[in-house]
């Protein structure tokens, strides 16, 4: 209720009215000169206050797929209140992702599935029940690259242990030369203890061989000398 002025004319000013249209109306209580009256009705429609995106702010503009990826944009409005609401996030115009605006409205979006090539990032917002929905003007280009590939570690030898924290010792070969193939190569193979043994083997087979022809000499000559003995009897 305001009072009428002198020049006959009331006037109200509200900051509450909410979104949507109000019928409005008036009416006058009279004085000891005029009688009261009421206005014929009229109404008004309240939509909501334009909102604005801030340009998409990325964590870095090239990256490896997989790697934590951020964007932050800022809504802002004139209607003297904190937007409220979500933004949603899209990288080729596909969404990867939605995150509620904070009280200083700020959204911020972290994910580390964006798919390899270049990339444009935009953002919208949703609007609230004060501001109304918005998209940013400009937008962001990201590029991301495929994971590169590790090298092949060289292959181990055939010979080589396997056992872990094994150290490989790779000397030169004296019989390199001879190909590693033969007698060579197979004592190559054998450990000292083992090449005495085979050496005092050997001695043994050669020292029964020359034992075995010795008496077969022996009694072959003893058998020589006893034929003519046999002759002269008869």
């Amino acid at each position: 209720t305001v009072p009428v002025n002198a020049s006959g004319t009331a006037s109200f000013t509200t900051p509450g009215l909410g979104i949507g249209y109000h019928p409005i109306t008036a009416t006058y209580n009279g004085d000891g000169d005029d009688a009261p009256s009421s206005s014929g009705g009229t109404g008004v429609t309240v939509g909501t206050a334009p909102s604005s995106l801030t340009d998409p702010v990325v964590s870095s503009t090239t990256l490896t797929q997989g790697d934590p990826f951020t964007i932050t944009v800022t809504v802002g409005g004139g209607a003297g209140v904190p937007p409220t609401g979500s933004v949603t996030f899209y990288s080729n115009g596909t969404p990867i992702g939605t995150v509620p605006v904070d009280a200083n409205g700020n959204a911020s979006l972290t994910t580390t599935t964006l798919p390899s090539g270049d990339l444009t990032i935009t953002a919208s917002y949703s609007g609230d029940s004060t501001y109304g929905a918005s998209q940013s003007s400009l937008t962001g280009l990201v590029t991301v690259h495929l994971p590169t590939s590790p090298s092949p570690s060289p292959s181990a030898s055939p010979s080589a242990s396997s056992t872990p924290g094994a150290t490989i010792a790779i000397a030169d070969d004296p019989n390199a030369e001879l190909g590693g193939h033969g007698i060579f190569g197979f004592l190559q193979h054998l450990s000292t203890t083992q090449i005495i043994f085979a050496v005092f083997f050997a001695v043994l087979v050669l020292l029964g061989v020359l034992i075995f022809l010795i008496l077969f000499l022996v009694k072959r000559r003893h058998s020589e000398e006893e034929e003519p003995a046999e002759v002269l009897k008869w």
